[in-house]
Order: C-alpha cells, then sequence, then structure tokens
C-alpha cells in the first residue's frame, strides 16, 4: 500500500523477485484506501501486503484477515510485523564522507527535526564527522552490552550502494591545482586500474611535490589518499561498472 510516485522501486522489486521465484500478481493502492480505512481490505483475498504507509488499524486489520504484512514506513516497529528501512546512519555517513573526501573541511546537514529518518541521518552524518561522537556511541553499545541489554531491533536495514552526485555537490574544495587535479583523476579513473605514475602525470607534479601538497591541503599522505578513494569507488565500481 503506498502512493503511486512511490511504486516504481517496488514494482522493480517485485519483477526482480518474480524472475527468480514465482510470478505475482500485484495491485497498487494508489488512492490509499487501506489506510484510510482498513475495512477495505476485506474487500478481495488478499495473500499479502507491502506497506509504505502503514497504520495501527491496517496491521490489526490484516492480523484479523490472517493476512501477512511487510512494514516499509518511518514509524516505529509494529510487534510482530518485518520491517524494512534504509540504514539511516549509513547514509548519514556516506553523505558527509562524499564531502570530505572532496576536500571540504566545514561541511553541514540539514533536515526534518520531525521526521526519524532524517534524524538518524543526521546523526549518521554528525559521526562520520566528529570522531568523538563514533567513540561514544561504541562506549554507549558496549555498555549496554556488558548490563545485558540487546542491542539489536526488531527490523532490518538496507545496506547503502553509496552517493549518486548531483553536479553541484561534485565538486572538489582544494585550493591548489595540482592536488585538485589528481583528486579529479583518481576519482575518475580509480575503477580502471589507476596506477599512482599515472596521477602524478595527470597533476603535472613530481611525488614528493604532490606528497607535500596532500599532507598541507588534505592531511593524509598520497598513498593513503589513493587508497581511500579506491575503498570508498569500489562499491560503485560493483554497482555501476562503466562508471565515467
Amino acid at each position: 500500500m503506498m502512493f503511486y510516485e512511490e511504486c516504481t522501486a517496488m514494482l522493480r522489486g517485485i519483477g526482480h523477485y518474480e524472475r527468480s521465484h514465482r510470478p505475482w500478481q500485484a495491485y497498487i493502492d494508489d488512492e490509499a484506501k487501506a489506510e484510510i480505512d482498513p475495512r477495505w481490505l476485506r474487500s478481495k483475498p488478499w495473500s499479502g501486503v507491502i506497506s509504505r504507509h502503514t497504520t495501527p488499524g491496517m496491521v490489526k486489520e490484516c492480523e484479523k484477515l490472517g493476512i501477512p504484512v511487510v512494514d516499509l514506513s518511518d514509524k516505529d516497529p509494529f510487534p510482530g510485523v518485518p520491517k524494512i528501512r534504509p540504514d539511516n546512519l549509513a547514509l548519514g555517513h556516506l553523505g558527509a564522507e562524499h564531502f570530505m573526501e572532496r576536500g571540504f573541511r566545514k561541511v553541514g546537514f540539514t533536515g526534518f527535526s520531525n521526521y526519524a529518518w532524517a534524524r538518524e541521518r543526521r546523526d549518521g552524518f554528525v559521526e562520520a564527522t566528529d570522531p568523538f561522537q563514533s567513540r561514544f556511541r561504541a562506549t554507549e553499545a558496549l555498555d549496554k552490552l556488558m548490563l545485558g541489554e540487546t542491542l539489536e531491533s526488531s527490523y532490518m536495514r538496507i545496506d547503502s550502494r553509496g552517493v549518486v552526485s548531483r553536479q553541484a555537490s561534485d565538486v572538489l574544495a582544494v585550493d591548489d591545482r595540482n592536488v585538485a587535479a589528481a583528486l579529479s583523476y583518481i576519482r575518475e579513473h580509480v575503477c580502471e586500474g589507476l596506477t599512482v605514475d599515472q596521477v602524478l602525470k595527470h597533476a603535472a607534479a613530481s611525488r614528493s611535490q604532490l606528497e607535500k601538497k596532500f599532507r598541507r591541503f588534505l592531511g593524509a599522505h598520497l598513498k593513503r589518499k589513493f587508497g581511500e578513494c579506491r575503498l570508498i569507488a569500489s562499491n560503485s565500481c560493483w554497482v555501476t561498472p562503466n562508471i565515467r
């Protein structure tokens, strides 16, 4: 049960599942009938429900009718109902790393404070930019474990594939043309078996010169930064092998 504009990705997922399992017949509740009046679920002998806008009434009605439900909403989990959501903390990390990898040292997050998913992405963004927050959360988690508490929630989180850059954010904040040229070249060709010598040639600088500039402007050695870019890009290379 979800609005029409949200259906495309869901239908692609169902189609992909069908190709490797068995065919489904799907109905799109683009008028949100089940959300407005859960009794509508009695109109047909449904086999199951995947819902993006799950309500307590819908869950209760499905339970009465014996209809299994998978919840995709951003609300708190419903007891006994499987929930699948993006890993918003990881998304926040990716967003921050996207800018830090491009040389930005002052970054900020803007979002909706009244939505849990936005607050989770904000927390992930802050964690990635402030190592203290990561250590704090790790200590907090360990403390709970030592007290015998359980950390795992009752719902699953979907791993993020990476950042899809918009032109406005795909920039480099480095005030040195050699470093900027090297970073840009690494990002564009790292999936092609790039070597350090190729980077030096493109940046028009010797290794010692570029090493000094990397330490000055990025706070990292050339080899380390090269490895970081390769690691960050590795997932994107796997997802889109012809990336340029």
